[in-house]
């Protein structure tokens, strides 16, 4: 993934970055953002969100056996 230089200067900023990604629609937060988010709501809300964007990042993924052989 390569974001603009004006996108890297927006997440300096702590804002969200947008973007488009094969056809999926991303935001990106920085990960001390996130932590906040994590401070503020509840750790089930947030445990989630986060899951469910990944199953549906999953979902298309074919190497995602793989990658799950791998780490374990």
């Amino acid at each position: 993934m390569n974001l603009t230089s004006e996108q890297i200067e927006a997440a300096k900023r702590g804002v969200a970055v947008e973007f488009d990604a094969q056809d999926v629609k991303l935001t990106l937060i920085r990960s001390d953002m996130l932590g906040r988010l994590e401070d503020i709501l509840p750790p089930e809300i947030v445990s989630r969100v986060v899951d469910s964007g990944m199953e549906e990042y999953d979902a298309d993924d074919q190497l995602l056996d793989s990658y799950q052989r791998f780490k374990r």
